[in-house]
C-alpha cells in the first residue's frame, strides 16, 4: 500500500499481512478519536488503512468541519478511497471499509461499487473531543 497520497499521508497501522480496515474519517478529520478508533482495531489484530482526506487539518467547531468539507476536492478524495480499496481488493487478505459521517458516506460509496465484502457505516458520530456531536441546523 502506498503512503502518499494526494491529500497528504495514509496511515498504515497494524501487522502486515492482517485482515484490513480501511477506515474513513468524518468531516472533523483525523482526531484523536478517530487515531483512538484506529488503535482499537490493531489491538484487536486488525491492519488499519486511514487516509488523511484533509491533509492534516482537522475542525472542532461545526463551522471549522462545513469549511474543511467544503474546501475538500471532492474528485481526489474518491480517487484516493478508490486507490486505497482496489489496492485492499487486490490482496489475498480480506478486509472491510469503515466510515463516520462523511466517512460513511464514502463507505457506501465503495459498496456501490461493488468491491466490499463487507462495510460499516455510521452516520452520526462523537465531537472530536469526546463529547456528543451537537445537531446543525
Amino acid at each position: 500500500m502506498s503512503d502518499v497520497a494526494p491529500h497528504g499521508v495514509i496511515d498504515l497501522r497494524g501487522p502486515a499481512g492482517a485482515p484490513a480496515v480501511l477506515l474513513l474519517h468524518p468531516w472533523w478529520g483525523i482526531t484523536p478519536a478517530v487515531m483512538g478508533w484506529a488503535d482499537e482495531l490493531v489491538t484487536i489484530g486488525r491492519r488499519v488503512v486511514l487516509p488523511d482526506l484533509y491533509g492534516g487539518r482537522t475542525a472542532s467547531t461545526i463551522e471549522g468541519a462545513q469549511a474543511l468539507q467544503k474546501a475538500m476536492d471532492e474528485d481526489a478524495a474518491l480517487r484516493l478511497v478508490e486507490r486505497c480499496a482496489d489496492e485492499l481488493a487486490a490482496d489475498a487478505q480480506p478486509w472491510a471499509a469503515m466510515g463516520f459521517s462523511m466517512g460513511a458516506f464514502l463507505a457506501c460509496h465503495l459498496a456501490g461499487r461493488g468491491v466490499l465484502r463487507r462495510s460499516a457505516a455510521r452516520w452520526r458520530h462523537p465531537h472530536p473531543a469526546g463529547q456528543p456531536a451537537p445537531r446543525s441546523r
